[in-house]
């Protein structure tokens, strides 16, 4: 039965049948007054607190098995095992987000276009690009992301999920960021033996502790 609106008056409709032209009564909810949310960013204040953001980049991306999340190590550009300790931030994924993940860090492109490709190919015909990620806070280990688009010089902040976000940045090689203060209370220390002169076999320490990580190895409290 296909139904032709015929009037509508507040939260109800007034419908009727294409072929019987028999009256049907529907309720909808009200009419709700649209309303554009502000997202552009203020560029002075922005600006004012990019000093405060580390860039980072992927460290190794972890898929595990279905019954224990998945983990996307993330590391400061400015921690390059040169000191004593290198940081390194775990961020817990699903195993759906991780498949998505490894997809576009391998840079691998199904026959079939997936959810990010749509969002990307969608933001490219309107002149837009992602600019920037920035993971701005963190509460009960649920980290907090925003999503920095760039439209014709104006710079728009959008709310997204951790994997969602960043995977849009690897597809676009945009640069991701970490709030400092966050960065300080959720990384852990890849720690270097003091007063020692780095050397190849440090280096590949670190590696191989990158390399051999799992997810239970972040589910102690720090101390």
């Amino acid at each position: 039965m296909v139904l032709k609106v015929t009037e509508r008056q507040g939260d109800c409709v007034f419908c009727a049948t294409t072929k019987s032209q028999r009256c049907v009564f529907l309720r909808f909810a009200p009419l709700l007054e649209e309303k554009t949310p502000k997202v552009k960013v203020d560029q002075k204040a922005y600006e004012n607190k990019k000093h405060l953001m580390v860039r980072c980049y992927i460290q190794t991306l972890i898929i595990s098995q279905a019954v224990s999340p998945s983990v996307l190590v993330l590391r400061p550009y400015s921690d390059e095992p040169v000191q004593d300790t290198c940081r390194v931030l775990p961020i817990w994924i699903g195993l759906t987000e991780a498949t998505q993940m490894g997809l576009a860090i391998e840079n691998i492109r199904l026959p079939r276009p997936v959810t990010h490709d749509v969002f990307l190919d969608a933001l490219t015909n309107l002149n837009t690009y992602v600019d920037h990620v920035l993971i701005a806070g963190v509460k009960n280990e649920t980290f907090f992301v925003r999503l920095y688009l760039r439209h014709h010089g104006d710079l728009i902040d959008l709310d997204a999920r951790p994997s969602d976000a960043i995977n849009l940045a690897v597809r676009q090689n945009a640069p991701i960021y970490i709030e400092e203060d966050v960065l300080e209370k959720e990384s852990y220390p890849f720690i270097i033996k003091k007063n020692h002169i780095l050397n190849e076999n440090d280096i590949e320490q670190f590696h191989t502790f990158i390399k051999t990580i799992e997810p239970e190895d972040f589910e102690e409290d720090k101390e």
